[in-house]
Formats: structure tokens, sequence, C-alpha cells
């Protein structure tokens, strides 16, 4: 892989990364009640999104495998 091919999986990684946790923490606020919610696990979220993105970049690595 080239140097240039690194640099972009770096940067889409990054940005899928981003998009990813910012979804997962909106998502934390789906609550009727969101005062009666209880304690947001953070460290949960972040195994969650980290399992999406991991996901993610299967399906891409298939797809351009």
């Amino acid at each position: 892989m080239s140097e240039v091919e690194v640099s972009v999986e770096a940067e889409v990684n990054r940005r899928l990364s981003r998009i990813i946790m910012q979804a997962v923490g909106q998502a934390s606020m789906c609550w009727e009640d969101v005062g009666g919610a209880g304690v947001f696990d953070s460290q949960g979220a972040v195994v969650v999104g980290e399992s999406l993105l991991f996901d993610i970049q299967q399906v891409i690595a298939d797809l351009l495998g």
C-alpha cells in the first residue's frame, strides 16, 4: 500500500469514527424521559462505536479487496 493510500485510509477511518461516535452519543438521548434514563455508560458506548466501525471497515475491505 502506498503512502497516499495509507493516508487516505487513515483519514477515512478518522472521519468514520467521528461520525459513528457522534451518532452513538445522539442515540443516547433518545429517551422519552432523559432525566429518568439512568447513568450513561460512556465506555460501553465507545465499545459499541468501535465495533460498528470495525464492521464497516470489514465491509469496505470486502468490497474493495
